[in-house]
Protein backbone atom coordinates (compact mmCIF):
# COMPACT_ATOMS: atom_id res chain seq x y z
CA UNK A 1 0.00 0.00 0.00
CA UNK A 2 2.85 2.13 0.84
CA UNK A 3 5.30 3.92 -1.97
CA UNK A 4 8.99 2.58 -1.10
CA UNK A 5 11.14 5.05 1.29
CA UNK A 6 13.83 6.49 -0.18
CA UNK A 7 17.41 4.69 -0.26
CA UNK A 8 19.43 5.51 2.51
CA UNK A 9 22.52 7.82 2.37
CA UNK A 10 25.61 6.17 2.10
CA UNK A 11 26.96 7.86 5.11
CA UNK A 12 24.21 6.92 7.66
CA UNK A 13 23.57 3.02 8.16
CA UNK A 14 20.54 3.09 9.83
CA UNK A 15 17.98 5.74 7.77
CA UNK A 16 14.02 6.11 8.31
CA UNK A 17 11.96 9.07 6.80
CA UNK A 18 9.33 9.65 9.35
CA UNK A 19 7.82 11.65 7.93
CA UNK A 20 7.41 10.08 4.98
CA UNK A 21 6.16 7.25 7.42
CA UNK A 22 3.95 9.85 8.84
CA UNK A 23 2.30 10.97 5.11
CA UNK A 24 2.46 8.56 2.61
CA UNK A 25 -0.34 6.32 3.99
CA UNK A 26 -2.48 8.99 4.22
CA UNK A 27 -4.23 9.17 0.45
CA UNK A 28 -4.80 5.27 0.26
CA UNK A 29 -6.10 5.32 3.95
CA UNK A 30 -8.53 7.79 2.87
CA UNK A 31 -9.54 5.72 -0.51
CA UNK A 32 -9.95 2.51 1.03
CA UNK A 33 -12.01 3.84 4.16
CA UNK A 34 -14.49 5.03 1.59
CA UNK A 35 -14.29 1.84 -0.35
CA UNK A 36 -15.01 0.07 2.61
CA UNK A 37 -17.91 2.42 3.46
CA UNK A 38 -19.29 1.86 -0.27
CA UNK A 39 -19.37 -2.19 0.56
CA UNK A 40 -21.15 -1.21 3.75
CA UNK A 41 -23.46 0.74 1.76
CA UNK A 42 -23.60 -2.09 -1.15
CA UNK A 43 -24.65 -5.04 1.81
CA UNK A 44 -27.85 -3.03 2.65
CA UNK A 45 -26.22 -0.74 5.37
CA UNK A 46 -27.02 2.99 5.77
CA UNK A 47 -24.56 5.82 4.37
CA UNK A 48 -22.67 7.35 7.63
CA UNK A 49 -19.74 9.71 6.81
CA UNK A 50 -18.33 8.78 9.88
CA UNK A 51 -17.74 5.37 8.80
CA UNK A 52 -15.29 6.52 6.52
CA UNK A 53 -13.01 8.38 9.02
CA UNK A 54 -13.17 5.33 11.15
CA UNK A 55 -12.24 3.06 8.67
CA UNK A 56 -9.76 5.16 7.29
CA UNK A 57 -8.37 5.99 10.76
CA UNK A 58 -7.80 2.85 11.55
CA UNK A 59 -5.87 1.63 8.14
CA UNK A 60 -3.85 5.17 8.90
CA UNK A 61 -2.98 3.63 12.94
CA UNK A 62 -2.23 0.12 11.21
CA UNK A 63 0.18 1.90 8.52
CA UNK A 64 2.25 4.22 11.03
CA UNK A 65 2.51 1.55 13.81
CA UNK A 66 4.36 -0.68 11.11
CA UNK A 67 7.11 1.98 10.67
CA UNK A 68 8.91 1.95 13.67
CA UNK A 69 9.12 -1.97 13.34
CA UNK A 70 10.54 -1.48 10.33
CA UNK A 71 12.78 1.31 11.35
CA UNK A 72 14.24 -0.95 14.11
CA UNK A 73 14.33 -4.21 11.58
CA UNK A 74 15.28 -2.07 8.84
CA UNK A 75 12.83 -4.30 6.33
CA UNK A 76 9.25 -4.82 6.32
CA UNK A 77 8.41 -8.13 7.69
CA UNK A 78 4.94 -10.36 8.54
CA UNK A 79 5.39 -10.36 12.20
CA UNK A 80 5.36 -6.42 11.91
CA UNK A 81 1.41 -7.09 10.15
CA UNK A 82 0.93 -9.30 12.85
CA UNK A 83 1.86 -7.29 15.65
CA UNK A 84 -0.13 -4.26 14.32
CA UNK A 85 -2.77 -5.98 13.58
CA UNK A 86 -2.96 -7.48 17.26
CA UNK A 87 -2.39 -4.25 18.98
CA UNK A 88 -5.27 -2.70 16.81
CA UNK A 89 -7.63 -5.38 17.38
CA UNK A 90 -6.66 -5.92 21.59
CA UNK A 91 -7.54 -2.06 22.02
CA UNK A 92 -10.17 -1.99 19.94
CA UNK A 93 -11.92 -5.14 21.79
CA UNK A 94 -10.82 -4.03 25.59
CA UNK A 95 -12.26 -0.49 24.27
CA UNK A 96 -15.89 -1.86 23.21
CA UNK A 97 -15.77 -0.63 19.56
CA UNK A 98 -15.02 -3.86 17.61
CA UNK A 99 -16.57 -7.39 18.56
CA UNK A 100 -15.53 -10.88 17.76
CA UNK A 101 -17.68 -12.54 14.89
CA UNK A 102 -19.68 -15.75 15.49
CA UNK A 103 -19.06 -15.11 19.90
CA UNK A 104 -22.25 -15.42 21.56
Amino acid sequence: LLPPLPPPPPDRMYYFDYQHCLTAPIIPSAVMGTIFAGLDVAQGGTFQPSRIVIYGGGLYAYNILQCPMEAIHGRPSLAHNMLAGGILGSVGVSSGHLGVPFVS
